[in-house]
């Protein structure tokens, strides 16, 4: 499990957070109601949209420790958008709080978060040529996944062996360059 996949644990902080006294003794749902009520509508939906992109954090996570490909680019912007809503909300109204144990759990969170990301996937250095043909149901794709993306079969079953500048085919056990994508004698992709 990669660094970047244990990071996300700290969605788990922000939402705990949330639910904990943030400033004034109330929580994110008390203090958003409390906004929304007093015409700021916008600050409200922000601490919402805080909690929502915590929880889809989370999920991410999930998605992750279960090996399912989900891109840099939606976690980073599931980042992104948790961090802002809090800060735009904070900064906008920095002379009325008084921060409290769970705004501090919220930024612990999402500083754990941020600085995982920054790690590289432990899948980043794996590299697959661009024609793959799954040994369960004979799909043939490409790309950098790590399972079949018609029948779910794992990719790290049926890598070919390379050695130097060859790579010798499971099916044939025929010797191949490593520039060529299928093996020259049964066409087996590598």
């Amino acid at each position: 499990m990669s660094f970047r996949t244990i990071g996300k644990i700290g969605f788990l902080f922000v939402i705990i957070g949330f639910l904990m006294p943030i400033a004034c003794d109330q929580n994110g749902f008390e203090i958003a109601k409390y906004m929304m009520e007093n015409e700021e509508i916008f600050s409200g939906i922000l601490l919402y949209i805080l909690f929502i992109s915590a929880i889809i954090g989370c999920i991410i996570g999930i998605l992750l420790a279960q090996k399912k490909d989900v891109s840099t680019s939606s976690q980073w912007a599931v980042i992104i958008i948790c961090i802002m809503s809090g800060l735009i909300v904070y900064f906008n109204h920095l002379e009325d709080l008084d921060l409290q144990s769970g705004a501090h759990m919220i930024l612990t969170g999402w500083i754990i978060s941020l600085i995982s990301q920054f790690f590289p996937d432990s899948n980043s250095n794996k590299h697959y040529s661009s024609n793959k043909k799954c040994r369960q149901c004979g799909n043939v794709y490409s790309g950098s996944s790590s399972s079949c993306p018609k029948c779910n079969f794992s990719l790290y079953e049926e890598t070919n062996q390379s050695v130097g500048n060859t790579w010798t085919c499971k099916k044939c056990n025929e010797v191949n360059q490593i520039t060529a994508s299928s093996c020259k004698s049964c066409g087996e992709y590598n």
